[in-house]
């Protein structure tokens, strides 16, 4: 019985919702811009930000091996576009090098954390490798979950986001659907990517449109530039 399909009427997520659509993403300096070429090529503003549920012992007894990855990218009317999507497994140097990357590309401005027992080490880990690479940091945001189980939070904070259609994929992010599609408030699974996609509904926050530039008026943030130049040299090094 434990490998038998979730019946379609028992699901949170429906998958007749779910929009996958594929998007660029242009790093500026407040966020960046969406751009959707299968829609008139819309650009669409949006705030980013950064959800990390570390590998290792979790409440309730349970232990993941893998760390759950998002970045999100919210727009004026509050949709979710999903940047990045992975369960990594990796030592704390693969970790952190991950993020630095993803917070130097993509902007973050807010980054939460899950409330697991090593959270302050994990945060302090973090800022030092990003001192040490001349990033800025977010605003860090150690998230506390309460009384909710993991399942509850998942079903409260993104299946009515989802019921509506506000919630954007990629088509590469094949693990974070299949989490989609078999979750179920009393499974025993961890599932680390759409957890830490829960978390990123619970800080993000709409963008304003007011920073979309011109096209040619400022395409690109170059402080951006530098920082994406200097980690591919430190990359081939």
């Amino acid at each position: 019985y434990l490998l038998k399909p979730i019946a379609d009427e028992d699901k949170t997520f429906n998958m007749d919702a779910a929009r996958v659509v594929s998007f660029t993403f242009e790093p500026r300096q407040f966020g960046g811009v969406v751009h959707v070429p299968r829609w008139a090529n819309e650009r669409l503003a949006v705030s980013t930000t950064g959800f990390w549920d570390p590998a290792g012992p979790k409440k309730g007894g349970k232990r993941s091996d893998s760390h759950g990855i998002t970045v999100t990218g919210c727009d004026p009317m509050s949709r979710l576009w999903v940047l990045e999507a992975e369960g990594l497994k990796t030592d704390v140097e693969g970790i952190l090098d991950r993020w630095c990357k993803r917070i130097a590309y993509n902007h973050i401005s807010t980054m939460g954390i899950e409330d697991v027992r090593m959270q302050t080490l994990w945060l302090n880990l973090l800022k030092a490798e990003l001192t040490n690479r001349g990033i800025p940091f977010p605003a860090f945001v150690e998230f506390a979950s309460g009384n909710d189980t993991k399942e509850q939070r998942i079903e409260l904070l993104l299946s009515t986001r989802w019921s509506r259609g506000q919630i954007i994929l990629q088509p590469s992010q094949n693990a974070l659907m299949e989490q989609i599609d078999g979750f179920s408030p009393a499974g025993e699974e961890h599932e680390d990517i759409l957890d830490s996609l829960a978390g990123n509904a619970a800080i993000a926050r709409p963008a304003s449109p007011d920073f979309i530039h011109v096209r040619d008026e400022n395409p690109v943030d170059p402080e951006w530039l530098r920082r994406r130049d200097r980690l591919r040299r430190d990359e081939r090094e």
